[in-house]
């Protein structure tokens, strides 16, 4: 009887360690889901600042051109020119290093979404050897004391 409780015991306790690295691994491949949608979220709010951040440039180059010409000014030559250009180059610049830390920040999200990934299968297969391992040994307790 004390053989069966054992083998009983060592299979309960394989199997509850793999369904404990199973449900793990659930969690982390949720969690890296999660991470896969953040980066999404962090291309799409990179984008839209540079929607705004053009915008915006849009209307401080307008107002400078309204302010020129109300001046009596011409806009399309010279120093004015110079000046719309300048601003125009710096909101490109701008507009880029926007881009770029979206960009970077989702990088960053997906690369911590396949390390849970990569965790998840480790958990898997971690579970499943310590189980085996549970089971074997419970079986040679059994096999020893025959």
């Amino acid at each position: 009887m004390g053989a069966v409780m054992g083998i009983i015991g060592g299979v309960l306790g394989a199997a509850g360690s793999i369904q404990a690295g199973r449900e793990q691994a659930a969690i982390s491949n949720a969690q890296a889901t999660w991470k896969d949608y953040e980066a999404g979220v962090a291309e799409q709010n990179a984008e839209y600042a540079v929607y705004m951040h053009a915008r915006d440039t849009q209307k401080v180059m307008g107002a400078q051109k309204a302010a020129y010409a109300a001046s009596g000014v011409k806009v399309d030559t010279g120093s004015p020119l110079d000046v719309m250009d300048e601003t125009s180059r710096i909101a490109e610049a701008e507009q880029y290093n926007i881009r770029r830390e979206g960009q970077q920040k989702s990088a960053a999200l997906k690369g911590e979404a396949g390390l849970l990934r990569m965790g998840a299968q480790s958990q898997i297969t971690g579970s499943t050897l310590s189980g085996a391992s549970q089971a074997f040994s419970s079986f040679s307790k059994v096999g020893g004391s025959n």
